[in-house]
């Protein structure tokens, strides 16, 4: 907070608001929010031709302005009740995604079978130590975009802290090039966040949060593909592909109809990819029958 603006606050208000003030812009430094400070240096030059009462509810107003943009730009949508005091506490605990001592933990807390929203709040639950409960009540909308970045961020971390030994992620770098090759419909959910950088070995739930709704979106067979693809690269999933994605259709899709589409169709995926792994000798005949030479000995 800009030293004028302290020293009026301390003047025109309240120990407590002046403090709060000060949380909600140090937040927005931390996040290299440029030339914010300009916004308040014009509400103070108003306070000769304004009531005072009225500059330090200005100051509040563009403070609380400020945070929601600042949200909505990450892409977070507030309710119209949330308070400064507690987007800050959003805000904060996001940031702090970046330096939590235990990313294993906010990785764990991804792998939750919930909405965005709710996912979101239990997060930031972990990284502020206010409970979900009271944080997903301030939240109106969370796009499934924050939630990748959350996975990635924690992903990251762990990789620097500790890297995995290459060896270990090779069975499962493995499926998904023979799932790959014998994919009429290829997973592109998974293959986008391949291309960003995204690692194998993690738990089947944690994959199915990066992509969220959005696979609902999809055509069945395109949903089964990454289903398949997301089993088979992940660590409670490459060994019964089937029994992972049966645990959670449910939840991951709404619509019946769907889910029988989307089941059939990825039982055919792992049954081909069962064949390709158990033949040693694949002849592929495509309509088109085995022709035998005659043969010219007399």
């Amino acid at each position: 907070m800009i030293d004028i603006m302290r020293d009026y606050l301390a003047q025109a208000t309240s120990p407590e608001f002046t403090q709060m003030i000060g949380e909600a812009h140090a937040v927005f430094d931390a996040f290299g929010v440029e030339d914010y400070a300009d916004i308040f240096v014009q509400i103070l030059m108003m306070d000769d031709v304004v009531d005072r009462g009225q500059s330090v509810q200005d100051v509040y107003d563009a403070t609380r302005d400020l945070q929601v943009g600042l949200l909505r730009a990450l892409g977070v949508t507030v309710s119209n009740e949330a308070r400064v005091d507690e987007l800050t506490g959003l805000l904060r605990g996001l940031k702090a995604v970046e330096t939590f001592d235990d990313p294993h933990a906010i990785l764990r807390h991804c792998e939750l079978e919930l909405h965005p929203e709710e996912l979101f709040a239990e997060v930031l639950g972990l990284t502020t130590g206010i409970p979900a409960e009271a944080l997903v009540i301030e939240l109106h909308a969370v796009d499934q975009a924050v939630i990748q970045r959350i996975i990635e961020v924690a992903m990251t971390r762990i990789e620097e802290q500790a890297p995995v030994d290459r060896q270990e992620k090779v069975p499962y770098i493995e499926a998904w090039k023979r799932f790959t090759e014998l994919a009429d419909t290829p997973p592109v959910l998974l293959a986008r966040f391949f291309a960003d950088g995204l690692d194998v070995g993690y738990p089947f739930m944690l994959y199915v949060n990066m992509i969220g709704p959005e696979i609902e979106t999809l055509p069945p067979g395109t949903i089964a593909a990454d289903l398949v693809a997301m089993a088979l690269i992940s660590r409670d999933g490459n060994a019964n592909p089937r029994g992972v994605i049966a645990e959670h259709i449910d939840t991951l899709l709404r619509d019946l109809s769907l889910i029988t589409k989307v089941t059939v169709a990825a039982n055919d995926l792992l049954v081909k990819a069962e064949i390709r792994a158990t033949t040693p000798i694949r002849t592929e005949l495509t309509g088109t029958q085995l022709q035998v030479e005659p043969s010219h000995d007399g």
